[in-house]
C-alpha cells in the first residue's frame, strides 16, 4: 500500500509519479526511469549540468529508498518534526546513508514576516510540501513579502530558501527558482549613494534613510540577471539574504 505522508508526497514529483504507486513495482520502474535521465555520466561534457545532475540522482536514490520503506510500512501522519525541529541537525538524521551535510542556518532578527526552519507557520509549511523538495533538500528560511499573515495563510509573494536553491514568488505568481551551483554576481547596491555629495542629500538625507534604499541584484553563472528585489523586503533582510547566497555560492563552487 503507497503512504502518502508528507515525505512521500514530496519524493512522488522527484521519480516523476503523478500518483500514488500501487506496487512497488511501479516504484522500481519510476526509479530506473529517473536514474537513467539524471545520471551524472550523461553530462561529462557539460560542468554546469553535471552539477545539477548531480544533486538530482542524489535526491532520486533518496525518495527510492523512502518510498519503498514507506510503501511496506506506510506513515499515517504527516511527519511535522522534520520542518519543526529546533534542532536542525534532525532534519537530516533519516538521510545519514546519502553523506549529507548539516544544513546551513539563517537568522533574521527580530524582522517582521521572516521564519527559519524552527519556527515556520502552518501556511509556510503547505508552501514547502507544494514545492515538492527532495529528499537531500532542506528548507533554511521564508521570507513573506505579501505584508501581515495568519497562522494558516498561504502568501501570495514570497522568498523560499533551501540548502540548494532559491525560490522566489512574485506579483505575476510566477515562481522563479535558481539552484544555487548556478548563482553568479551577487550584488547589494546602494541606490543613494550617488546622491550623498549633492546638497539636497545632506539637508534631507534623514529622510533618505528612513526609505528602503538597497537592491538586491541576483545573477546566474553565466552573467545574465535572475532577479532584483528593490522595494520588497526589507533592507536589513536583504543584507541577510545576500549574505547567505554568498556563502551558498562559495560552497557550491567548491
Amino acid at each position: 500500500m503507497a503512504c502518502v505522508c508528507r515525505t512521500c508526497l514530496g519524493h512522488f514529483p522527484v521519480l516523476g509519479i503523478a500518483d500514488p504507486p500501487r506496487s512497488k513495482a511501479a516504484i522500481h520502474k519510476a526509479y530506473r526511469t529517473a536514474a537513467k535521465l539524471w545520471h551524472p555520466d550523461r553530462y561529462e561534457n557539460n560542468q554546469r549540468k553535471r552539477l545539477e545532475a548531480e544533486e538530482q540522482f542524489k535526491r532520486i536514490q533518496v525518495a527510492y529508498r523512502e518510498l519503498c520503506e514507506h510503501f511496506d510500512e506506510p506513515q499515517r501522519r504527516f511527519m511535522v518534526k522534520q520542518y519543526r525541529s529546533r534542532d536542525i541537525k534532525d532534519v537530516y538524521d533519516a538521510e545519514r546513508f546519502a553523506r549529507a551535510a548539516a544544513p546551513p542556518t539563517i537568522f533574521f532578527g527580530d524582522a517582521h514576516h521572516c521564519f527559519s526552519i524552527a519556527h515556520f507557520p502552518e501556511g509556510v509549511e503547505r508552501i514547502i510540501v507544494a514545492s515538492a523538495l527532495g529528499g537531500a533538500e532542506s528548507p533554511v528560511g521564508f521570507v513573506n513579502l505579501s505584508g501581515a499573515m495568519h497562522e494558516q495563510d498561504l502568501p501570495e509573494r514570497y522568498i523560499l530558501l533551501t540548502n540548494h536553491r532559491f525560490f522566489l514568488r512574485d506579483s505575476s505568481e510566477l515562481v522563479n527558482v535558481l539552484w544555487y551551483a548556478d548563482l553568479g554576481q551577487i550584488r547589494y547596491i546602494d541606490r543613494h549613494a550617488e546622491k550623498k555629495q549633492r546638497l539636497s542629500h545632506r539637508l534631507f538625507g534623514w529622510l533618505l534613510d528612513k526609505e528602503r534604499r538597497f537592491t538586491l541584484k541576483i545573477d546566474r553563472r553565466d552573467g545574465t540577471e535572475f532577479y532584483s528585489l528593490k522595494d520588497t523586503p526589507d533592507d536589513r533582510v536583504k543584507k541577510v539574504i545576500y549574505n547567505f547566497l554568498q556563502q551558498m555560492r562559495a560552497e557550491s563552487w567548491l
